[in-house]
């Protein structure tokens, strides 16, 4: 009561009153005749989780792109005595990035990359996982790299077809509830989390 009548000499001032174990009987009652408010600042209960999601589980499956471990093109060695200054029995090396060589196909009307072409394959395994080989002739084709562009006749490639990735994530929401501040008088809760707060968590 003494205290209660040094907060009515201060004008303009809110009480609030906190505690972790409760309050005696009758104190709600003086507390409200007197404007002031109460809170209960304790720890996560079990029921502080009902009928809302506590805990989610989530299974994640990674894809993982083929990947080509051998790739052997067949060049026109006519064409290219005819139509260049190399020597067909020994032919040039083709190197670069696997977005750097491209295979035109005049027939079929398009051009497409080594990066794409792995990514044709994975539609040729049936679900399979594994090493595997294809074969692929060509009748007007060309190899296209950064150096040259040599008529194809056909490419074996080898690639290699991964099963996918798994993994599961656990989220525990309760791990992040660090606690409850309950206001009597309004008789509404705020929950405390790491990161954030949510009001009216009652």
């Amino acid at each position: 009561d003494a205290l209660i009548g040094k907060i009515h000499d201060i004008p303009d001032l809110k009480p609030v009153f906190a505690t972790k174990t409760g309050y005696q009987r009758g104190a709600e009652k003086k507390a409200k005749s007197n404007k002031i408010d109460l809170l209960i600042v304790r720890e996560q209960r079990s029921d502080d989780w009902e009928d809302r999601i506590r805990e989610v589980n989530i299974q994640i499956h990674l894809m993982v792109p083929v990947r080509i471990t051998a790739f052997k093109p067949l060049i026109d060695g006519k064409w290219v005595k005819k139509n260049t200054t190399l020597n067909p029995e020994n032919p040039p090396a083709i190197s670069g990035m696997n977005n750097e060589i491209f295979i035109e196909d005049l027939v079929k009307k398009e051009t497409y990359s080594l990066f794409d072409l792995a990514h044709r394959l994975d539609s040729l395994s049936d679900d399979r996982y594994g090493n595997f080989s294809h074969k692929e002739s060509f009748e007007d084709a060309y190899l296209i790299s950064n150096e040259s562009r040599l008529k194809l006749i056909s490419y074996e490639v080898g690639y290699v077809r991964s099963e996918p990735l798994k993994s599961q994530v656990n989220i525990d929401f309760s791990k992040e509830l660090i606690g409850v501040i309950e206001y009597l008088s309004k008789g509404s809760s705020t929950a405390v989390f790491r990161g954030k707060i949510v009001k009216d968590w009652q």
